[in-house]
């Protein structure tokens, strides 16, 4: 059984950010906060040192200055403002996965630039970035850690206030909801500033959540038993259906339908899948092209399509 929902006026979508059925670190309880990071590391060689007093902890590198001239980007993200109106500025596409990668596209993913990472050599562990959303002027990326940018460059990171890994996250109902190890939750309503909700599996165990999405006034959760779940802020979940079947979801036409793991990101004007090299192709299209090579042994998460996400930079 589908659920269905209209969406009036300008079509909204959601990403769904999740992470693999692997064993390893990433996937486990936590019992501790993640270990902290003396810098992190872009493709030009630049550092900057993540200084907890000063609370900034962004990561700087330098713009090979592409521009996209027309269009604004149909978002995997809630992306309208509370107005119904899609929000000015200059469309841009991220993507984030191992070694705590991040890298954007200014030109609707024709070319990518502004590559931050953590670490090289990344995998399952508590680098690795799992989902990105956007939402209040901003991007975020979820996995042990959480990050915000303006802008898809420069990345400050934010406290963990479950210290347990995010598989998933979305922007509706003005907050970012934020899913993953054994249901654990988290919610922002500006990126920035994080504190735990409900247990996304309802008291269910300890079952991972590997898709979030936005639609209608709720956001809706699918975990790794198939069950769909609703609610409106994450502190009220209902179950929607028991039989779902899969802990990966999508949104198409009004409807949440399962999808595979490894299924592309698909935007109105592209579609995109990860690993690496990052592919794009046309929408409908199955010609792929490679973009971007993720440098130093990273990828783009394995959810291909959960580790892209469009927004709106000033």
């Amino acid at each position: 059984m589908h659920v269905h929902r209209w969406v009036f006026g300008s079509v909204v979508l959601a990403l769904f950010a999740c992470g693999d059925d692997s064993s390893g670190s990433g996937d486990s309880a936590s019992t501790g906060s993640p270990p902290d990071s003396t810098s992190i590391a872009g493709s030009t060689g630049t550092a900057t040192s993540v200084d907890g007093s000063s609370g900034t902890g962004e990561a700087t590198s330098e713009s090979t200055g592409a521009q996209l001239d027309t269009g604004e980007p149909e978002t995997t993200t809630d992306s309208a403002d509370s107005s119904g109106e899609p929000p000015m500025g200059q469309p841009a596409t991220i993507a984030v996965g191992y070694g705590g990668m991040r890298v954007r596209s200014l030109d609707d993913g024709l070319t990518w630039q502004d590559y931050v990472q953590l670490g090289p050599s990344g995998g399952d562990d508590m680098d690795l970035l799992r989902g990105a959303a956007w939402g209040e002027g901003r991007f975020v990326a979820v996995g042990w850690r959480l990050f915000s940018s303006a802008d898809g460059a420069e990345w400050t990171e934010h406290d963990n206030p479950t210290s347990q890994w995010y598989g998933a996250v979305a922007y509706g109902n003005d907050r970012f909801l934020a899913v993953g190890g054994g249901g654990y939750c988290a919610r922002s309503d500006d990126g920035q500033t994080w504190e735990a909700c409900t247990d996304a599996t309802d008291g269910d165990g300890f079952v991972h959540v590997r898709s979030v999405l936005f639609l209608d006034g709720s956001f809706y959760t699918a975990d790794a038993n198939g069950v769909l779940r609703s609610s409106p802020d994450g502190m009220r979940w209902t179950v929607e259906d028991m039989a779902f079947g899969t802990p990966w979801a999508a949104l198409e036409d009004g409807a949440i339908v399962p999808r595979e793991q490894t299924a592309p990101a698909e935007f109105m004007t592209k579609r995109l899948r990860g690993g690496s090299p990052i592919e794009r192709a046309e929408p409908g299209s199955e010609r792929w092209t490679s973009v971007f090579d993720v440098p130093d042994d990273n990828d783009v998460f394995q959810a291909n399509r959960f580790a892209f996400a469009e927004g709106w930079i000033r």
